[in-house]
């Protein structure tokens, strides 16, 4: 950042850019919008220091000074392109409503704007709430690191994250989209099979073959001639008939751009899908003289480099060596003459190169094949869940998805329905043989082991005495009112035993039959709370006992304990 007595440079130079594009800035946010001439050129006359309050240019520096640091130090340019357009927004907000930003101010100032757009989003329904949440995020986030908060400025506003109401899965939707992405891969084979070095330099329209679908007449920017009209005047024809002509011998990138951007968004996605790279990162790679070398059952890629003699890029299956040995040819005798270094060089004007491509030509291609499009970070989910069910081992899956093993449950693990039913099925195969137990419920085993969590001074699990079930690790619940009736019951036999016990002050530790009139209060409350047809069981059994009936089981026991 270059500063002067007059002048402050908040451009972002870290950034290419394409040749139109006009670099990003928040020199605009130094002066409010109400103290702006429009009359006067802002471009020849730039905003001087003294225009601005001393408060609001610091503030706008600080910001300034966080987004370019992330940048610098690898941060995605997306982000960065976020973060400003919305703290450009929120400067608007606060400029047109006569607010004075400053870093004593700013705080107030964006809790008042958030009760204004949830304001918006409940009355005009303008807005919707996912969007909401995003734009209130990032200026959060941004203003939390620059006044250096511990509490983030999130939690003070009435903002709650949206809960997306996803369809419940089932096999037929999961089946569906497995299928979806397994034609969608197919399809990808087939658009880079057809856009050979030949038909790209071949005559129009080159010919696009997919699996189950009619061949695919692409013109390469010209008009169908079945769509050409001859109503033009006749030399006006004969000049339009000669420039396409023309265009259409031309077999240069120039001409031909739309179709090698084509192949280069199917091979980029299927370079993901096989390597589990994301988007940003793919499309970054550098040519380099790579090396295979057998790895499992596939082969890691290196690439050889002066300094490092070798660094593991990726890894492939062996499959996929073939395929990407075969685009490597074809890309470099297609850029042997421009000065690219991109592994996937997409040929664009207006868009910045670093920027990640949104795939406009594969996702219009889809649509007019009716072919489902699956992008990139849905296809490192199915990757991901597909290893994750095919290895069993969410440590090795993590490990190959370079994420942590929390970040692959949090963000990237779905539910199978097939899995889940065969693991409860076999959960109740090895529970369905139940033995009798002392206590009150039911045994898995005869061998008696106490729970790891259970409390001090508790009764041991040695099948004789009844308490001692509670906190055997082989006992189980059952789910009948005629269970909460005997265990009920025992609670009421413990808490007559306690009445005849008078424990001495000094025990370090609760009574057992204490710790096990809680433990029955505990399964009997979780009962309760589970569903509305177990609270009524609860309330049937707590009737029962203060009609002094009491259940078989307990009821000889608690006579004599009266007596």
């Amino acid at each position: 950042m270059k500063e002067t007595q007059d002048y402050v440079n908040l451009s972002f130079t870290s950034i290419r850019y394409s040749k139109r594009a006009k670099p990003w800035t928040l020199e605009d946010l130094l002066v409010p919008k109400s103290r702006i001439d429009p009359s006067v050129d802002r471009n020849a006359n730039k905003p001087r220091l003294d225009d601005a309050a001393l408060e609001r240019r610091r503030l706008v520096i600080a910001i300034y000074d966080e987004i370019n640091a992330a940048l610098i130090g690898g941060g995605s340019r997306q982000t960065a392109y976020n973060r400003i357009c919305r703290i450009k927004t929120f400067f608007g907000w606060a400029d047109e409503n006569n607010h004075v930003i400053s870093t004593v101010t700013v705080e107030q100032i964006f809790l008042k704007w958030t009760d204004y757009l949830l304001h918006r989003h409940r009355a005009n329904a303008n807005i919707t709430h996912q969007t909401l949440y995003s734009l209130v995020a990032t200026v959060s986030s941004l203003l939390d690191q620059i006044l250096g908060k511990h509490v983030k400025l999130l939690s003070r506003t009435r903002m709650r994250p949206p809960y997306a109401d996803k369809a419940k899965p089932t096999p037929a939707t999961q089946k569906q989209n497995l299928d979806d992405t397994r034609g969608f891969g197919r399809f990808l084979r087939d658009v880079c099979r057809s856009l050979t070095l030949e038909t790209i330099n071949g005559t129009l329209p080159i010919l696009i073959s997919t699996f189950n679908n009619p061949v695919f007449e692409h013109w390469s920017g010209l008009i169908d001639e079945k769509k050409l009209c001859g109503t033009l005047d006749a030399r006006y024809e004969r000049r339009r008939r000669a420039l396409r002509s023309r265009r259409a011998a031309d077999t240069s990138l120039n001409t031909r751009y739309s179709v090698v951007n084509l192949r280069i968004e199917a091979e980029l996605l299927m370079f993901i899908a096989e390597t589990g790279m994301n988007l940003a990162q793919a499309y970054r790679l550098k040519v380099e003289r790579f090396h295979f070398t057998s790895h499992l059952d596939g082969y890691e890629v290196r690439e050889y480099k002066a300094r490092r003699s070798g660094e593991v890029a990726f890894e492939i299956r062996g499959e996929y060596k073939t395929h990407f040995e075969q685009y490597l040819v074809w890309r470099d005798h297609l850029f042997r003459d421009a000065k690219t270094e991109e592994l996937f060089p997409l040929i664009t004007k207006a868009r910045i190169d670093e920027s990640a491509p949104p795939f406009h030509a594969l996702k219009s291609l889809c649509k007019r094949l009716e072919v489902t499009f699956v992008g990139p970070r849905q296809l490192r989910h199915t990757r991901i869940n597909w290893l994750l069910r095919r290895s069993n081992d969410p440590d090795m899956t993590a490990e190959i998805a370079q994420h942590t093993r929390q970040t692959l449950f949090s963000s990237y693990r779905e539910p199978h329905l097939q899995t889940a039913m065969t693991e409860i099925s076999s959960f109740h195969s090895n529970s369905s043989e139940l033995l009798s137990a002392i206590g009150p419920g039911a045994c898995v085993s005869i061998a008696p082991e106490q729970q790891r969590s259970a409390p001090k001074n508790v009764p041991v699990p040695d099948c004789v005495n009844p308490a001692g079930c509670l906190f055997c690790s082989q006992q189980r619940d059952i789910d009948s009112q005629d269970y909460l009736w005997a265990l009920a019951s025992f609670r009421h036999l413990k808490v007559i035993e306690l009445t005849h016990v008078r424990p001495p002050p000094s025990l370090p530790h609760e009574h057992p039959t204490e710790v096990v009139i809680a433990r029955i209060t505990e399964k009997l409350n979780l009962f309760e709370k589970s569903s509305s047809t177990r609270a009524e069981w609860i309330h049937e059994v707590q009737a029962r006992l203060d009609e002094g009936s009491y259940h078989p089981y307990w009821d000889g026991f608690i006579q004599l304990q009266e007596i």
